[in-house]
């Protein structure tokens, strides 16, 4: 199949040259660029982070202290996982589910690590976060204190490359990764021509789709848990065709 990999560039390189892996074929089109914002570090002494979005890392990692990267971090997914190893921090736990999977696992993983009730929690995050954790960890009575770190600006046309494969009929599938994603693609998408067959959606949650508009110009697939393995194995499936 010939993919659009839409996420940043840094990690849709690494997307991109997994599915090629596969025999696929890949069109990398950042739809939202990055921008780190410069704000202080909160002065709270914090027993714990929570990161949602391997894109709050760098700005952490710059201010963090190196005596201090074996502190208990929760994130949610695989991928943010791997990433905050990759910057050195050693104590990490990952749920498979999305923030507010995160929100019900968040107690267990406190208890767990030893860390008191009243103790806060530092959550770096976006300009726009998509959920409000500070509110919702306050209704378990979890202090949870935002940091923001990064902003998405979202793309204001697609690629030479992906607008001719659009046009050509060619692109077989778009691979997301975000909600804002999945709303700056379907923005850019429907101002082009549509092609006559539906474009298959392969979206890390059920989320993702439930922010793109429901008509008959996608179709959304997504795994039971938002796992990029798993993601793998449906592109993997549906580029197979049907059984028999």
């Amino acid at each position: 199949m010939k993919l659009l990999i839409t996420r940043p560039l840094r990690q849709a390189k690494k997307t991109a040259a997994l599915l090629r892996e596969f025999g696929h074929k890949t069109i990398i089109d950042p739809l939202l660029q990055v921008e780190q914002i410069r704000t202080a570090l909160p002065k709270n002494n914090h027993a714990g982070i929570i990161v949602t979005s391997a894109n709050a890392l760098p700005a952490l990692v710059k201010v963090w202290p190196e005596t201090a990267l074996n502190i208990p971090l929760l994130t949610t997914g695989q991928s943010t996982a791997e990433a905050a190893k990759d910057h050195g921090f050693t104590n990490c736990q990952q749920i498979q589910g999305s923030a507010l999977k995160l929100i019900q696992q968040t107690p267990i993983w406190m208890k767990n690590y030893n860390i008191e009730k009243n103790a806060a929690l530092l959550y770096p995050c976006a300009e726009e976060p998509a959920h409000n954790l500070e509110a919702l960890l306050k209704t378990k009575n979890i202090t949870c204190q935002p940091w923001q770190t990064y902003r998405t600006i979202p793309a204001q046309k697609l690629s030479t490359a992906t607008y001719s494969a659009i046009k050509d009929g060619s692109l077989d599938g778009v691979v997301l990764y975000s909600s804002r994603t999945a709303k700056a693609f379907e923005s850019l998408f429907l101002s082009q021509q549509a092609p006559s067959n539906p474009m298959h959606i392969f979206a890390l949650s059920p989320e993702i789709c439930a922010n793109l508009s429901k008509n008959r110009a996608f179709v959304c697939h997504f795994p039971k848990n938002p796992d990029e393995t798993a993601l793998f194995g449906i592109i993997n499936k549906v580029a197979q065709g049907p059984a028999g």
